[in-house]
């Protein structure tokens, strides 16, 4: 019988809380949930869990695709990447790094349990040689009506990769930002990524040094401004 446990790697308090109560509704143990990279390799070292949830965006020194690296060295769980897009660079990322499973934010307990319930058959067979595993999930979770409408997001994204003035944004601000010009307020880009408000409005503030500018209206004119001139 397949080990239903688990261990949380998100910065995020608020989306920790959210991933570690749809498992446990979901009948999983979840053995510890970690706000960064190291303490979540010390707890899946600890606890040798079946999964590993690991947010993509994490605020660390390496992204949580760079950590699922590590996580394999380690132990043989299944690593489920947690993010905001899944345009076809974050897959592929995803996919040479060893990830066997995806959960899109903003997620709810049927997507969450579903890509769960699939990881841990995925776990079982290591798909290694299937270069498509992880788009055919995703595909067939959009087929169940279990993801949010993701064009905006993508386009957002493309539109951000070709500007050389948005390379200094860490994986985290981007997905802040491409939420914030498809939601338009900060209660919005909080739950569409599952983060609090408060993260939301200090991830805006880092934006703003960055690129300097001085308001969310003058982010908004910005962005359009440059996509414009694309």
């Amino acid at each position: 019988m397949i080990s239903r446990t688990a261990v949380i790697v998100e910065d995020d308090a608020m989306a920790r809380r959210a991933l570690g109560r749809g498992l446990r509704t979901g009948g999983f143990t979840v053995h510890g949930e970690a706000g960064t990279a190291a303490a979540g390799l010390d707890l899946v070292r600890a606890h040798q869990p079946a999964l590993v949830f690991v947010d993509v965006g994490l605020g660390d020194e390496r992204d949580g695709i760079a950590l699922v690296e590590d996580i394999r060295i380690v132990s043989d769980a299944g690593v489920v990447l947690v993010t905001a897009h899944w345009d076809p660079r974050t897959l592929e990322r995803a996919r040479v790094g060893g990830a066997i499973g995806i959960v899109i934010k903003p997620f709810h307990q049927g997507q969450l349990i579903a890509s769960a319930e699939l990881a841990l058959t995925l776990a079982a067979h290591r798909p290694e040689k299937d270069t498509r595993y992880l788009e055919q999930i995703a595909g067939i979770l959009a087929q169940a009506g279990v993801l949010p409408d993701r064009s905006a997001a993508v386009d957002a994204r493309a539109s951000f990769e070709s500007r050389p003035e948005f390379a200094s944004l860490t994986g985290r601000e981007v997905e802040v930002v491409q939420a914030f010009m498809v939601h338009g307020r900060v209660d919005k880009v909080a739950r569409a990524l599952s983060i609090s408000a408060h993260t939301v409005r200090n991830h805006l503030k880092a934006v703003y040094s960055k690129l300097g500018v001085k308001s969310q209206a003058e982010l908004v004119a910005r962005f359009h401004t440059r996509q414009l001139a694309g």
